[in-house]
């Protein structure tokens, strides 16, 4: 056997009782958030940061100082009467959990790994990791309003099941583009610019497609979009006055499938993307569809800015408070956009009591 070589530190370690190894663990951590960022806590990390205090309440910038609170951190007042502090209208507002876990949470979220993965690595229950992560998708709900595409533009679509549709489970599937389906629409240009919208159920009409689609084209800078020849993009585009280029996907020539590799790259990207999230609620589709943006941007200038840390400073400087009221909104608006049957609601779900 090979001799094992014991570190000085090697007594005293397996000397801790089991509180006294837990607080050294937790020590451990703060010390490599502090080799990293220079600080261990929120609120000095969103100073560095250079986050300025607002008032929650009308969106004030200018409050003044009203002492420190318990646990020593500035509190300030408003001259509407509000009183707050430098992380209030923030996702990190009143949590429990710990900056070296919201670092190494973001460090799984980046990889896409599964949420009982994340709650098992960061030791925290289920439902609070569940919560951390849609308070980290609520940061980046609005950061594909501002994405323009230029030059050459390719568009498509692909199809993903409703969670909330009632399946025959004993019956036979229906095949192929159902009514069953939601209609996830994507366009990416040759910089890999992308954006991805969940617009509807089956296949999309030209106003779904131009609804998504014009408002992130750059004004005289697109030349042309390339799409597989849909009626409802060819009317899109004619509104847009671009030019367009048409490869029909059922063609399997060696220039129609070089024409559309960038586009059918990109559909094969997202949908490994998706199955990874199996059973995920339809209503939270348009969450993980942001997200996978906003990480492949991230990714794509990790050399000249680290990706955690890039992710830890837009939640720190995000003036976003996820509250109950506004998970139930977004239900409704994308119940909305899928629109069910009539007759049709989801299975409310049963609280413990009514267990």
């Amino acid at each position: 056997m090979p001799k094992i070589f014991l570190s000085s530190q090697h007594d005293y370690v397996f000397g801790l009782g089991n509180s006294e190894f837990n607080n050294l663990c937790f020590e451990v951590e703060n010390r490599k958030c502090v080799d990293r960022f220079g600080y261990f806590d929120f609120e000095e990390l969103a100073k560095h940061y250079g986050r300025i205090p607002k008032c929650p309440k009308c969106g004030s910038s200018k409050p003044y100082k009203d002492g420190k609170d318990k646990n020593g951190y500035q509190r300030y007042r408003c001259k509407c009467g509000c009183r707050f502090n430098l992380l209030s209208n923030s996702i990190i507002s009143s949590v429990k959990t710990t900056l070296p876990q919201w670092f190494s949470m973001i460090r799984l979220m980046s990889f896409n790994v599964p949420i009982d993965l994340i709650a098992e690595q960061i030791n925290v229950h289920h439902n609070t990791a569940l919560l951390m992560r849609r308070k980290l998708f609520e940061t980046v709900n609005d950061w594909q309003n501002k994405i323009k595409l230029n030059g050459v533009v390719f568009i498509d679509e692909i199809y993903t099941f409703d969670s909330e549709r009632p399946k025959n489970h004993f019956g036979k599937n229906q095949r192929g583009l159902t009514k069953d389906k939601c209609c996830i629409f994507l366009a990416i240009d040759q910089s890999k610019r992308m954006i991805m919208f969940l617009i509807g159920r089956g296949r999309p009409t030209s106003k779904k497609i131009k609804d998504a689609l014009l408002p992130h084209l750059s004004e005289g800078t697109v030349t042309k979009i390339i799409h597989d020849g849909l009626r409802s993009h060819t009317k899109a585009i004619k509104k847009a006055g671009v030019k367009d280029e048409i490869h029909k996907s059922i063609v399997k020539d060696e220039e129609t499938l070089k024409a559309m590799l960038l586009i059918n790259s990109f559909c094969a990207w997202v949908q490994r993307y998706l199955s990874r999230f199996t059973g995920m609620d339809t209503e939270y589709l348009q969450d993980y569809l942001n997200w996978f943006v906003y990480l492949f941007r991230c990714k794509q200038q990790d050399e000249t800015w680290p990706r955690d840390e890039r992710i830890l400073r837009h939640i720190l400087l995000a003036d976003v408070e996820l509250k109950r009221n506004n998970l139930e909104s977004k239900r409704e608006k994308v119940r909305k956009i899928i629109k069910h049957k009539k007759g049709w609601k989801p299975k409310k779900k049963k609280t413990l009591c009514e267990k």
